[in-house]
């Protein structure tokens, strides 16, 4: 057996120049506003970049090293600098040289070996990174009473990239050797922080844009929706708003060689002959296609609006309006001016049923004693499932399965905007919330107005529901004033979330009293197309 390659682990210096050059980078990196949407955990994410411990160099094996400068020469069309959050198990801040050798420790074991898609979830066969340290943050954790945590930055080898600093192409068989190192002092990188420019601001993260994807990147991708395919522009997809593509991709967008099934190794080289191009390789997405097909008819709508109001005597109204409003933007600046401005409401809508105390005792004769139990205790739909329905009541009455198809029924005819979250103002006086809703309406909402898009996803005791609407520039005094506002939410989704509960009557002519509890969560987002 041939001893392994030695990997060289460095502790940089406070003063070292590599050092102050990933501090850096790690800092302006940081903008966790971005990600409000994207993580629900327990860890939350600082609202500044948390202090750096150590900083270590990692030079790897010569067999890595080899393997990347191989892949780059053939197949990489650049160098992108991402971070890659993971954990760690030994005694890393302790004084070393080299990494440990316990199989159950990410960061030894990247460090060691590179990054193995072997080590990925099976379903993906890929490896995560972002151009976010704060995107980043949320896939360590703290382990055995540790009070920091780990996050590589890395050179990887790509083949193209996006605009959007979340999406980002990465060959699935370049994964298996990139460098994990600091460069050299004085070596530029597409995404090494170079100064404060307009262009860092502009871009929300604290990286440089990459560079423009390489002719060889498809112009258009084939996505297969819950089993509808489309074909789609690339320009068209990232101009999309950011609360949608995170669902759509939450994991990046990863094109190259992708396994439906569990990866064996055995097939690896076997069926490299049988990769698919990139420009006909079709990208299945959990995503409803109704829904994209409004977000794309509403942007068509929207275009075609705002070019057909673009006269000169509308462009110098608007422009003065906003030279005389209240905005830190010139005329010429203003994006309001240039492009059509959308607002994009989103509402994740979560619900639970609870059946009447005593109707609920008799539907669960048939469960285990502590199934009974809980569910006689009035707990949440989920935690009961019922195998007969009562003989005095229809069939939905107390099989809980068809008692939520019942209830998503009735939520889904609950189709204004603004009913639920005005129910919340009414019972708890909520000031901030009433002044949301004035301000979506001076916008461009109505009070009276109704969800554009609205369904129940699959198996899912869950409603998503989509409204858009053009954002209004002219009109009132204040109302390029109020438009500035809502400019903070470009590419910058905020949430908010909050309880409702309501005692309603399903079944129809039966009229079923159920406790219904449902937990909305809305995103709040402006779109310029």
């Amino acid at each position: 057996m041939e001893p392994e390659e030695v990997v060289q682990w460095t502790s940089l210096s406070r003063s070292d120049a590599e050092y102050q050059e990933v501090q850096k980078a790690f800092i302006s990196a940081w903008s966790p506003i971005r990600h409000r949407r994207a993580f629900q955990t327990a860890q939350a994410t600082p609202e500044v970049a948390p202090p750096i411990a150590k900083i270590f160099k990692i030079t790897v094996s010569r067999t890595i090293a080899s393997q990347h400068k191989e892949y780059m020469e053939n197949s990489a069309k650049s160098i992108i600098r991402l971070f890659h959050g993971t954990t760690y198990v030994c005694k890393l801040l302790e004084s070393q040289s080299a990494p440990c050798v316990e199989q159950v420790c990410p960061v030894c074991q990247i460090a060691r070996t590179g990054f193995k898609t072997s080590k990925s979830r099976q379903s993906q066969r890929s490896i995560w990174f972002s151009s976010s340290s704060s995107y980043s943050h949320p896939y360590t954790s703290f382990r055995n009473g540790a009070e920091t945590c780990a996050m590589f930055l890395c050179d990887v080898a790509a083949t193209a990239t996006s605009t959007y600093n979340w999406i980002f192409t990465i060959d699935t068989d370049a994964v298996e050797s990139l460098i994990t190192q600091v460069p050299e002092p004085g070596q530029r990188h597409m995404n090494d922080p170079t100064d404060e420019s307009d262009d860092e601001m502009m871009n929300g993260g604290g990286l440089s844009p990459p560079e423009p994807p390489s002719p060889s990147f498809p112009t258009k991708l084939k996505l297969d929706l819950r089993g509808t395919r489309i074909e789609i522009d690339r320009e068209t997809l990232v101009s999309l708003p950011e609360s949608i593509l995170i669902v759509m991709f939450p994991n990046g967008l990863v094109l190259g060689r992708q396994h439906m099934d569990e990866y064996d190794d055995d097939d690896d080289e076997a069926g490299s002959d049988d990769s698919v191009a990139i420009e006909d390789q079709v990208i299945y997405v959990d995503f409803d296609p109704a829904c994209l097909d409004y977000v794309l008819r509403f942007y068509e709508s929207a275009q075609r609006a705002f070019a057909e109001g673009r006269s000169p005597q509308a462009m110098a109204a608007a422009a003065a309006m906003a030279a005389g409003g209240l905005t830190s933007l010139s005329a010429a600046q203003n994006p309001l001016l240039t492009k059509q401005a959308i607002i994009v409401l989103r509402e994740e809508l979560d619900y639970f049923a609870i059946p009447p105390k005593g109707d609920s005792a008799m539907g669960t004769r048939s469960l285990p004693p502590s199934a009974a139990a809980n569910a006689g205790e009035g707990s949440s739909a989920e935690a009961a499932v019922v195998t007969a329905a009562p003989r005095d009541l229809v069939d939905f009455g107390h099989n809980m399965h068809a008692l939520k198809t019942e209830c998503g029924i009735y939520l889904l005819g609950q189709n204004k905007i603004f009913t639920a979250l005005q129910r919340n103002i009414n019972k708890e006086n909520n000031v901030a919330e009433q002044h949301l809703i004035d301000m979506l309406c001076v916008s461009g909402f109505s009070r009276e107005d109704e969800w554009g898009y609205r369904a129940v996803e699959p198996q899912k005791t869950s409603i998503v529901s989509i409204a858009l609407v053009m954002l209004k520039t002219t009109g009132q005094g204040n109302q390029m004033a109020t438009a500035q506002k809502l400019l903070l939410f470009w590419r910058k989704p905020a949430r908010k979330c909050w309880w409702d509960g309501m005692e309603v009557q399903v079944g129809g002519d039966k009229k079923v009293p159920v406790r219904l509890w449902a937990r909305r969560t809305w995103t709040l987002e402006l779109a310029l197309v």
